[in-house]
């Protein structure tokens, strides 16, 4: 888990991101991923979050995706479920 991805998302950070397993699992659609060691795609991406709207947006779609999966409120309910399916299956 990409702690500090998740926090910049928590806090509506427009995110931009290498595309690699965890971070592509935590960003999913709500920010800016650009491929491993492409310094090109990176500059591109971090001179487009230069746009106040673009970056506004994607703060407050990142902000949105964090809280609806990785909040308390989200996170609770679903490994009570969790936990509740593992004893009943012993």
């Amino acid at each position: 888990m990409p702690a500090k991805l998740v926090d910049a998302m928590m806090a509506g950070a427009a995110v931009v991101a290498t595309d690699v397993g965890p971070n592509r699992w935590a960003l999913g659609a709500a920010g800016l991923r650009v491929p491993p060691g492409d310094a090109a795609a990176l500059s591109a991406a971090l001179r487009r979050c230069l746009d106040p709207g673009l970056r506004a947006e994607l703060g407050a779609r990142a902000n949105a995706w964090a809280r609806a999966r990785f909040s308390v409120e989200a996170l609770v309910p679903a490994f009570a479920a969790f936990l509740h399916e593992r004893l009943r299956d012993r």
